[in-house]
């Protein structure tokens, strides 16, 4: 085996000496761009894709959700202003799943829990508005 590499160097070393100045350019530059292009096509692939855990959320929900990620050490992005959280995106569904296991609440969305602080002479409007809310809440 030894051997056969030695032979493969000698027959290279002798091939590129017979070559003129411009061929040996061509080849030292192509053989470049080849190993520039595998470099930049293996750093591409083992980029992370991240993905939109949770948007439109206020400071605290995000401050909630981010401790949550540091306790189970997961990687995360926070964007510009501070409104969405995102994941790499394998672990998107799981750590949904994680946070609805929890029972953390957000508090910049309100559902059905409109309906605990209702008073007691509440108008039918007011209650359908309620009702409206309440679902926009859950939904959202």
């Amino acid at each position: 085996m030894e051997e056969f590499l030695k032979q493969i160097t000698t027959n290279f070393v002798e091939f590129f000496k017979s070559l003129d100045a411009v061929k040996k350019i061509a080849l030292i530059a192509v053989s470049a761009l080849v190993v520039g292009l595998i470099a930049g096509f293996i750093t591409w692939a083992s980029k992370t894709s991240y993905r939109v855990l949770y948007a439109d959320l206020n400071k605290e929900d995000v401050t909630k959700i981010s401790r949550l990620l540091e306790e189970k050490r997961v990687a995360y992005i926070v964007s510009d202003d501070g409104k969405t959280i995102s994941i790499p995106e394998d672990q998107v569904d799981i750590f949904r799943l994680e946070v609805a296991k929890e029972g953390v609440s957000f508090s910049g969305s309100v559902g059905y829990e409109v309906f605990d602080k209702q008073a007691f002479g509440t108008t039918n409007f007011v209650q359908k508005v309620n009702k409206q809310r309440a679902l926009e809440g859950e939904l959202m």
